[in-house]
């Protein structure tokens, strides 16, 4: 019985240590913040956040953008059920920051007992799992998601062992499993397989084990492909694979993490722009001893009963190096080579390794019945303690030495955020907000601890608005909308802000929210959100509408539908980076649409589209009704069409946005296209569009089978939005096929379904990931359940 509590008790232990590690910050009051910390804070945050993860399109973003890698919808569910259940941000944050660490500790301790290591050096082994350079670097960065994945790591590793030993498919199935979560870190999708190659030397001993290793291997690839085939089909049938070879390891940021890095440091897991938070905070006068962690590992070399165990994990260990003296260009070339990114990270499986071979060496020291090599073991374990100084003198929340040296922290947000959070969150219209400043890191003018580069926090409220708020600014791709975002950034970075009013119409944008205790780290006091507010009080196109002492809200009436007809067309030769000047003119109308050469010279037939359009048809241009579904999804119905014109759709350009015409079969689906405005009508008739909420949903698949109409005529409109050249003659004149009603007066009504054609394919991997998940746990319960009953009978008899 009390054998059996031990682990139980080791947990507990562990979870004090954890404590003490980290009092400084968890009695603190407000949500965790520091370097790319982000967790949702309000229920309404985590909300939005859990959905966003069901969709294969975010419009968490202002402009829209693709999210084909949801292999984070495992960690937005829980998100969600932990909001429903009442726990906060500020609650969730610490609680998963004492499990990150916790957790691994605990799981490396249960594989040093089993690979038969003693009671006291698996303890320790948890112990310095827990406590080496990059567990207190990426957790003052945020990055728990490597934390998660290397807590699971030990156990899935335990298991791939059984099931080639014991040659059983459970244990196979069950690693398969864990390693499907793991890659909620993506770069786990390599370090697992890595991990499994290595251990060769120690798994297969002769032919029968070999099979045994392939075939546990193959089982492991295939529950983990179909567990993910939510996200992996809309990847690589959408033509999202691209995403994965991007270059994105020869960006600045992820070059940035080459710059430390050194053979010397490798071995000793430093090294890198992003794990300086630990180098930092240990003094100069022990930092000798860092050295001790490779070469206790490397000990192990010379004990002989565990050899091939050692020679696996001495593989395993050299894998960073290896990569380091590849270099970043031969990463790049890489096929998926986004998901490598860079090679800092990667010290996360070296340094698993050592964990390992350092107990398998001080277990062997201890079990020494000479004293002398007892003595020995006791002296390289308190050097090893002495080398976790910055973790016991609560280093992690400390002072910022440097400009890199990133430290946990927690801040409160004034309760102005959540009053604009909540008037957002009752606006029924499809609209959007606009955050000022633009930053991905928020500069706090009221708090020294958060103002300054490396100091900010992350902007949650506008990442997490209830509409659609944030601009995103990364590294990564953004296509079509990728200039518009950056030529924003640049105009709100300047004062005065005299042309922003002009594109907020274009981005459906009816609320700015400018947070005047902050500014961008870079600027310091020179582009503070107090200028940005006083800049837009002078602009007469918006309107103050309300005010606090560290928000201030205007609200721009002129706004456009999300979907809408334009009066007018605007086809001009210059660049869509003159669109601010374009839109300034005096004449210029709100209700306009503007196409630029340059994003749709790739298609052939638009001069022929645009020139088609007669601008006095556009003057009795046809009405739009429309309802959000969801973010991959909208309905729209057009009303009296006689001639061609151009649908607009204000997100982000994508050729996987596609219309699909609805087949009239009966009266019932003719009266649907009648226009008496009655019902959930949450918008005003704005510029031609009314939203209605009480269009059907319909079904996910009523699309399925259909074709896409008017694909020649998707062009890039207004320098980032999608949109259609509709013709009706065409549509509602085909032989056999009624996807019209035609009116009294020769015009035509006709509904369309607007949606992102790859969440079809996230719907159909979807359904195959659960019921595979459900066979592969019943499989599994049943082989628990059958060997318990075998054993009970086993012990009775």
């Amino acid at each position: 019985m009390i054998k059996k509590l031990i682990p139980f008790g080791i947990l507990i232990v562990f979870g004090l240590i954890s404590i003490a590690f980290l009092r400084g910050i968890l009695f603190s009051d407000g949500i965790l913040m520091g370097g790319d910390w982000g967790f949702p804070h309000t229920k309404i945050q985590m909300l939005r956040f859990s959905q966003s993860g069901f969709y294969t399109w975010s419009d968490r973003d202002i402009l829209g953008t693709e999210q084909y890698i949801l292999n984070i919808l495992p960690f937005l569910a829980f998100i969600g059920l932990i909001a429903k259940v009442g726990i906060t941000g500020e609650v969730f944050s610490k609680l998963i920051l004492i499990f990150v660490f916790v957790f691994p500790a605990l799981t490396m301790y249960l594989f040093c007992r089993f690979i038969h290591c003693g009671k006291i050096a698996s303890f320790f082994s948890g112990f310095l799992f827990m406590t080496l350079p990059f567990f207190f670097n990426f957790a003052a960065m945020g990055w728990l998601f490597v934390l998660l994945s290397m807590g699971i790591l030990p156990i899935a590793l335990i298991l791939f062992i059984k099931s080639i030993k014991d040659k059983n498919i459970s244990y196979s199935l069950c690693v398969g499993i864990l390693y499907s979560l793991a890659t909620i870190q993506s770069q786990s999708l390599i370090w697992y397989p890595l991990v499994f190659i290595s251990f060769i030397p120690f798994l297969v001993k002769n032919k029968k084990e070999f099979i045994s290793y392939i075939r546990s291997l193959l089982i492991v690839i295939l529950v983990f492909l179909v567990l993910n085939t939510y996200w992996l089909l809309p990847l690589f049938l959408s033509g999202g694979e691209k995403m994965l070879n991007t270059h994105l390891g020869s960006s600045m940021a992820s070059l940035a993490t080459w710059g430390r890095l050194s053979t010397i440091n490798i071995l000793r897991g430093w090294g890198s722009l992003f794990n300086e938070p630990y180098e930092v905070s240990t003094p100069n006068n022990i930092r000798f001893f860092s050295f001790f962690l490779p070469f206790v590992a490397y000990a192990s070399l010379s004990i002989r009963k565990r050899s091939r165990l050692v020679v696996s994990l001495v593989l395993l260990s050299f894998i960073p190096l290896i990569l380091f003296i590849l270099g970043p260009s031969f990463i790049v070339s890489l096929p998926f080579s986004d998901v490598i990114r860079d090679i800092a990270r990667f010290s996360v499986i070296s340094s698993f390794s050592y964990v390992v071979l350092v107990g398998i060496t001080l277990d062997t020291l201890f079990k020494k019945r000479e004293m002398g090599k007892k003595t020995i073991g006791i002296i390289l374990t308190l050097f090893l303690i002495i080398n976790t100084y910055p973790f016991w003198a609560r280093e992690l929340s400390g002072e910022m030495r440097l400009q890199y040296d990133v430290k946990l922290r927690t801040y409160s947000f004034p309760s102005e955020y959540s009053s604009v959070e909540g008037k957002v969150d009752k606006e029924p219209a499809d609209i959007k907000v606009l955050y000022l400043p633009i930053v991905g890191e928020l500069s706090m003018l009221d708090n020294a601890r958060f103002h300054g580069v490396y100091r900010g926090i992350r902007d949650i409220y506008a990442s997490y608005s209830p509409k659609p708020g944030h601009i995103g600014l990364s590294d990564k791709s953004k296509g079509a909308s990728a200039s518009l975002a950056s030529n924003i950034d640049d105009l709100t970075n300047q004062l005065p802000l005299r042309h922003l009013p002009n594109v907020l119409a274009l981005m459906n944008v009816k609320y700015v929210v400018v947070r005047r205790n902050m500014t961008h780290p870079t600027y310091e006091d020179k582009r503070t959100g107090e200028k940005i507010a006083q800049e837009l009080k002078k602009r007469d196109e918006l309107y103050l509408d309300e005010e606090w002492k560290k928000i201030i809200v205007f609200r721009n009436d002129n706004v456009l539908p999300h979907i809408y007809i334009p009066k007018q067309i605007i086809h001009t030769k210059q660049s869509e980076s003159s669109i601010f000047k374009i839109t300034s003119v005096k004449d210029y109308a709100t209700n306009s649409v503007l196409f630029f050469d340059n994003q749709n010279e790739n298609y052939k037939n638009a001069n022929y589209f645009l020139s088609s359009i007669k601008e006095s048809t556009l003057n009795q241009r046809p009405t739009v009704e429309y309802k959000k579904i969801n973010p991959t999804k909208y309905r729209v119905i057009i009303h009296n069409a006689k001639s061609t014109f151009p649908l607009v759709f204000l997100e982000s350009y994508h050729y996987n946005w596609r219309l699909y015409p609805k087949i009239i079969t009966n009266s019932t689906d003719k009266s649907s296209l009648e226009n008496n405005y009655s019902g959930q009508f949450i918008s005003k008739f704005s510029y031609g569009t009314i939203q209605n909420n009480n269009l059907p949903d319909g079904r996910i698949y009523e699309t399925w089978k259909g074709k896409p109409i008017f694909e020649d005529g998707h062009l890039i409109a207004n320098g980032y939005a999608n949109s259609w050249i509709i013709q009706p003659n065409e549509l509602c004149n085909q032989q056999g096929v009624g996807y019209c009603q035609k009116n009294q007066n020769g015009s035509y009504d006709f509904e369309f379904v607007l949606e992102f054609t790859p969440q079809k394919y996230f719907y159909i991997g979807a359904i195959i990931s659960v019921i595979s998940l459900s066979v592969f746990t019943l499989f599994i319960f049943f082989n628990v359940m059958k060997f318990i009953i075998y054993r009970n009978k086993s012990t009775i008899h």
